[in-house]
């Protein structure tokens, strides 16, 4: 027997939820009705995303170091510093959320204050999730001129605005 989709797990949870307010339920898939499958087929949906984000890594990459070279500090050139101190320093992407709640940050939500430059060399000094300490140095010349010019940058706290 073929495991069951992801789209029905999630409809048995609507059902379900229609259930609890009174109205009638459609028959779900016996095979949906099974919670040890459904992180299976998490897993395996998870799975294939990354399988198709890997395919698309090298245009990534392309776009990347193309849009470095813009003379004017735009949205593109501030996306590509982002995406390449992702790829270089093994980063956390970060959300407002967790930023916010939890005072953990990632690439996206640092502050001035977590960066240092110093030279070529660039320090990183946050917490991330799980109160998980970061402290990365790495050597990179462009970065480092890069983000230099983010932390130069009049008002806010926030390195990527």
């Amino acid at each position: 027997m073929e495991a069951p989709g992801i789209a029905s797990a999630f409809s048995l949870r609507r059902r379900a939820r229609c259930r609890d307010q009174g109205r009638g339920e459609a028959r779900a898939d016996p095979r949906a009705c099974d919670p040890s499958r459904w992180k299976d087929v998490r897993i395996r949906a998870k799975f294939d995303r990354l399988i198709r984000f890997a395919e698309r890594l090298p245009d990534l990459r392309a776009a990347t170091a193309e849009h470095l070279d813009n003379e004017t500090l735009d949205r593109q050139r501030v996306s590509a510093v982002a995406t390449r101190l992702i790829n270089c320093g093994w980063f956390r992407v970060g959300s407002e959320r967790y930023a916010q709640e939890s005072r953990t940050y990632g690439i996206t939500t640092l502050r001035k204050g977590h960066v240092r430059v110093r030279g070529n060399r660039l320090e990183f000094d946050f917490v991330t999730k799980h109160r998980t300490v970061v402290r990365r140095t790495f050597v990179a010349d462009e970065l480092a001129g890069q983000v230099n010019e983010l932390l130069a940058l009049p008002g806010g706290r926030r390195l990527f605005r």
